[in-house]
Formats: C-alpha cells, sequence, structure tokens
C-alpha cells in the first residue's frame, strides 16, 4: 500500500497486530505496533494511537507488565475519552478491567466493567456485553462466589455462540471448565477441557490448549495418577515458556510441583518452589505463585516454610480482594504442623460458610479438632466428610489420619484400624509416597504396630507431619495413663 492508502495500512498492521497477540506472537505485535504509533502520532491519528496503546497494554499484560499494561491502556482510554467513539472506548475499559484480574484489583476492574458495560448497552452491543459478562465471571470465580462465576460463564456462551464468536465461546468453557474443577465436578471439568482442546487445536489456540493440559494436568494429580499428571503439567509449561508466557507457565507449575513432593522428588520440588516465588514478571508477584509453593511446602511436610508462603498469599489475596479460603485452610495446616493447633482452629474460621463445607476445609478440620484432643468432635467431622463428594486422595488420608487418632483416643480399636488402614490403602493407591508415610507413621504410633505395606519412607516425611503424629500420640498416651 502507498501514501495514499496510509489509513489503510495502518488498519492492516493493527489487524496483523491484534491476531499476533492472541498467537502469542510478542515481538511481531510489537514492531507492527511500533510502526502504527509513528505514523499515527505524524498524522494526529487519534483512533489508530488509541488501539496501538490497546493492543501494546495487553502484549505487555501477557509478557508479564502488568504495570506497562495498566500504563498503555490507560493512555488508550484517555485518548478515546475525547473522541466520540463509544465502540473503541468501551472496547478500551474493557481491556483496562481485564488487566485487574491477574493480580490487581477486583474493585477496580468492576469499576472499568461497568463503565464499558454502560457504553455497550447504549451501542445495543451484545457480544462486548457478552465479553463484560465473561471478564466478570472470572472476577467472581477470584473472589471465591463459584455460583455466580458459573451463572454469568452460561450467559456469555450462550449469547457468543449465537453471535458466532468461537474465540468468546472458547474462553467461556475454558474458564468454565476450571469452575468445574474447583467445584470437584471433575467429570464434567474432564469433559469441557477435551472440548476445549478440540476447538482451541482447530483454531491455532495454542495458549488455549496449554491451559486444559494444566487442567487435566490437576485432575490427574488428585485422582492419584501423579505420573500422568508430571507428563501433562511439564508439557503444557513447555508450551508456555516456548511463548514466553509467564503467567501460563505459573499455573502449569501448580500440580507439576505437588506431583514431585507426592513421588518424593523433594529436591526438584524445592526448587521448583523457590523459583515460583523469586520471578521478576508482573505475575510472580501476585498470590497464586505463592499458594501454589505453599500447598507444596505444606504437603511435603514444611511448615515453617508453609506457614510463610501462606502469610504472603493472603496478604496478596487481601490486597486484590478476592477469595482467601484455600490459603486459609493451607495456613491452618502449616500451623498444625508447627504445632500452634489453637491458631489453627480460629485461622478456619475465617473462610466463609460454604467454604466450610468444602473436603479440603472438613478433612484439615478433622484433623485439628483431633490435635485438640477433642476426639467426638473429629469423629463427628468425620461423619461430615464421608457425605462430601470430590474429596481428593489427600483429602482422604489427612481425614482418615484425624479420624483414626480420634477412634484410638476414645479406646476403639477397631474403628481406629479401620480409618488407618484406609489411610494406608489410599495413600498407596494415589503413589504419593509422602501421604504413604504419613499414613504408615499414624498406623504404627496409634496401633503400636506396622501396617502390611511397611513404614512408608521415613526420609520423605517432613518435620510438619512428624510433629502432627507425634502431637496425636502423645494426646492419646495421656488419655490412656
Amino acid at each position: 500500500l502507498g501514501d495514499d492508502a496510509r489509513n489503510t495500512a495502518r488498519s492492516t498492521l493493527l489487524t496483523r497486530a491484534a491476531a499476533n497477540t492472541e498467537l502469542r506472537r510478542i515481538d511481531e505485535a510489537r514492531a507492527d505496533l511500533s510502526v502504527v504509533l509513528a505514523a499515527a502520532e505524524a498524522d494526529d491519528d487519534v483512533i489508530s494511537q488509541a488501539e496501538a496503546h490497546r493492543l501494546l497494554g495487553v502484549v505487555l499484560q501477557r509478557d508479564g507488565d502488568l504495570l506497562g499494561a495498566r500504563s498503555a491502556l490507560g493512555t488508550a482510554v484517555e485518548l478515546l475519552r475525547d473522541m466520540d467513539s463509544p465502540s473503541d472506548l468501551a472496547r478500551a475499559l474493557r481491556s483496562r478491567g481485564f488487566i485487574e484480574l491477574f493480580g490487581g484489583s477486583l474493585r477496580d476492574a468492576e469499576w472499568f466493567f461497568g463503565e464499558a458495560e454502560g457504553l455497550y448497552r447504549q451501542l445495543g452491543d451484545r457480544r462486548g456485553l457478552a465479553w463484560i459478562d465473561q471478564h466478570r465471571a472470572w472476577a467472581s470465580f477470584l473472589s471465591g462466589d463459584i455460583t455466580e462465576a458459573e451463572e454469568r460463564l452460561h450467559r456469555a456462551a450462550r449469547t457468543l455462540a449465537e453471535m458466532g464468536d468461537r474465540n468468546g465461546v472458547g474462553w467461556a468453557f475454558g474458564l468454565l471448565a476450571w469452575v468445574r474443577f474447583y467445584n470437584r465436578e471433575f467429570t464434567e471439568a474432564e469433559e469441557l477441557a477435551q472440548v476445549v482442546i478440540g476447538e482451541a487445536t482447530d483454531r491455532g489456540d495454542d495458549w488455549a490448549v496449554g491451559m486444559m493440559q494444566t487442567l487435566r494436568a490437576a485432575l490427574r494429580l488428585w485422582q492419584g495418577e501423579l505420573e500422568e499428571s508430571l507428563v501433562l503439567a511439564e508439557s503444557a509449561r513447555q508450551r508456555f515458556r516456548r511463548t514466553g508466557d509467564r503467567f501460563g507457565e505459573i499455573q502449569a507449575m501448580a500440580p507439576m510441583l505437588r506431583a514431585l513432593v507426592a513421588t518424593g522428588r523433594t529436591a526438584a520440588a524445592s526448587r521448583g518452589i523457590e523459583e515460583l516465588v523469586s520471578g521478576d514478571s508482573g505475575y510472580d508477584a501476585t498470590a497464586f505463585p505463592y499458594l501454589v509453593a505453599a500447598g507444596a511446602a505444606v504437603h511435603a511436610g514444611d511448615g515453617q516454610r508453609g506457614l510463610a508462603l501462606a502469610d504472603q498469599a493472603i496478604e496478596r489475596v487481601i490486597l486484590m480482594q478476592g477469595g482467601a479460603d484455600e490459603p486459609i485452610v493451607v495456613r491452618a495446616l502449616a500451623l498444625a504442623q508447627v504445632g500452634r493447633v489453637s491458631d489453627a482452629l480460629e485461622a478456619l474460621e475465617e473462610i466463609d460458610q460454604d467454604a466450610r463445607h468444602h473436603p479440603f476445609a472438613t478433612s484439615t478440620r478433622v484433623l485439628l479438632t483431633a490435635l485438640d484432643d477433642r476426639p467426638g468432635d473429629a469423629v463427628e467431622e468425620m461423619v461430615s466428610m464421608m457425605a462430601l463428594s470430590g474429596a481428593t486422595y489427600l483429602d482422604k488420608v489427612i481425614a482418615h489420619v484425624g479420624a483414626g487418632a480420634a477412634h484410638a483416643a476414645l479406646g476403639d480399636v477397631a474403628a481406629a484400624r479401620q480409618e488407618l488402614e484406609a489411610a494406608v490403602e489410599t495413600a498407596v493407591g494415589a503413589g504419593d509416597v509422602v501421604a504413604t508415610s504419613l499414613a504408615c507413621a499414624a498406623h504404627r504410633s496409634f496401633l503400636g504396630e506396622s501396617h502390611a505395606h511397611g513404614d512408608g519412607d521415613p526420609a520423605v516425611l517432613g518435620a510438619g507431619w512428624r510433629c502432627v503424629v507425634d502431637g496425636l500420640a502423645a494426646l492419646q498416651a495421656a488419655r490412656h495413663a
């Protein structure tokens, strides 16, 4: 295109930059945007300048520069406020709000989404409103309101499907798969993930494929298929690394670290924890890396490390106004591992009512009430635990150990044996050497004998889990002295 078609050239370059941004081809997108910005400023083309800044903000966000992304998107919004282009302003506001979902402020995100929604309603733009629903669903998910997230995603997916927006439907279904996973609806999550992978592969959306691989890795992890989880997580991680996507890489490291801990690869897991919390991208300073690292540390029985990391995660979640229930439960387990049982129980009281009936929180409460020398309450909590669906193998092991200790303290040896044998069988079935060693140590301590599977591997049982077993054993001994 020659000089007579400069506007067409800029529009074409912006289209190509948008496509390269979606494909995570960051360098190519930056090159086109640089050309557009220079030409648009020379011609005083404010609309093209604003769109270039908007896309640059998306590029910077995907490159992990969240501060730069906010600045670029803020510039786009301010440029468009003086222009009579409500559709462009709405899109810039929506993009600006979306950045806040990555470790920013959910309150600020809602402010931007609200202004964008008003413009989309004035324009009668159903697609724009559906994307606002999709983004708000993400905000609901991060704040812990799973029901609201699901409602918004279904509404967004219906509209986007009617509009023929395959990319939008893929985003909605992908996030819905994660909602199903966190709601412990594992079969439904798996089915959705497979659908999204097929669609994303057809569209050439490598990022979406990686996120669904990560989800499948998490599913395999908690279903006790640890080696397959490692393979899927590492494949997803390498996929994200090829495109320089730190956000995706951190997501993939979550199941990978847990699987490394569970399979006894302690040194590799420890290095992974350090890598998570010492990175220099904007995503490394958010709550999620600290939550992942805290969970892995507590799983390994490193209560001191887990406690410090959980505190960091909670601090960052609160700043974002997100849901803190999961890091609070991780923190409670860490407190138990350092002998602070009353503080652990107090921490569990901070989670909301729905989260208290989650298998993770309930299994932790079984263990904590047993450690608090309330074996009767621990047994009752175990009854509640058995009524819940979607418990992971590790939830079950922790609950069985707590219930076994409670029955032993009450003098019911047969019931204690049943619970502790269930703990060992569950851990062995999953192939988790840490959980197996915990269950076997509890079996020996409370029943005075080794399990048929042996005593596990004491070398992989961290000091935190030994503290828990020793504390339960001391309570039992005191009751029967």
